[in-house]
């Protein structure tokens, strides 16, 4: 009996310890935090006028900074900040921004460039009247350099007696400046047959030089870049043109800086 009472006091202390056993905390799940996203930078949609297609240099940077559409009809400025966030025009108009950079066209004549000589070259220039060209185009704000009053008549019998009677063939290169048509029709008015070659503003220079093109139309926007033109083939085969003013309008929260032709280059905030 005292053996089955010993074996039954054993059984009970270890029932007890089992019970009295502090269990491990359970482990919790941990729930992973998501990153906070990123809100996306809405695009800058950017309307370029009717007067500018074809005629804007700069191109290619506006459209890096935005999304660019060129419309072949009038832009409606109350479409601001509901169809696009910035327009741009050539022109001067009452409520716009302007651009703080006004380009200027320049005629620039190489006069060695065959078929041409120094007199031919001072021939062509004189042939030039800006006000019939800012007449064509049409733009507020645009205003001639300069009036010339030589007939077309007069420099045609000028032209065959410096013995051309057939004319001339000559290509004029134009870094896509506004006004080259009305340009090539003054000569043509003379007898001179011109072939209008569009060549980006950073190869124009070379152009010329070459005689690929013996005419240039080329805008400047900083008197060192009109000195420039003058001293490459002299200023006697130069001729200022026009101006080509630039405006502009922005919805608020936009920065604005200038590309070297004029044109707003917009960024966000």
């Amino acid at each position: 009996m005292r053996r089955l009472a010993l074996l039954l006091m054993v059984l009970l202390i270890g029932a007890c310890s089992d019970d009295a056993a502090t269990p491990f905390p359970a482990q919790l799940p941990t729930t992973p935090t998501s990153p906070p996203q990123a809100t996306d930078i809405p695009p800058i949609r950017y309307v370029l006028g009717a007067n500018t297609i074809g005629y804007v240099a700069d191109l290619a940077a506006l459209e890096a900074a935005a999304q660019v559409e060129q419309r072949a009809e009038s832009v409606d400025p109350a479409g601001l900040g509901g169809a696009f966030d910035l327009v741009a025009t050539y022109g001067a108009y009452e409520g716009w921004q302007r651009s703080p950079l006004t380009p200027q066209a320049m005629l620039v004549i190489n006069p060695d460039a065959d078929p041409l000589t120094p007199d031919l070259a001072d021939l062509l220039r004189r042939a030039i009247n800006p006000q019939p060209v800012v007449d064509a185009l049409g733009i507020p704000g645009v205003n001639p350099a300069m009036v010339m009053s030589v007939s077309p008549r007069a420099l045609r019998e000028q032209l065959a007696n410096a013995g051309r009677p057939d004319g001339l063939q000559i290509a004029l290169g134009h870094t896509f400046v506004p006004g080259a048509e009305a340009i090539a029709a003054q000569l043509d008015a003379i007898n001179v047959d011109v072939r209008l070659v569009a060549v980006p503003a950073d190869e124009i220079n070379a152009a010329l030089t070459a005689g690929r093109v013996q005419m240039a139309l080329v805008t400047w926007t900083d008197p060192a870049q009109q000195a420039d033109w003058r001293g490459l083939f002299g200023a006697a085969y130069t001729a200022d043109l026009y101006n080509l003013p630039i405006s502009y309008l922005a919805v608020d929260g936009l920065t604005i800086n200038t590309t070297p032709g004029g044109w707003p280059l917009p960024g966000w905030e």
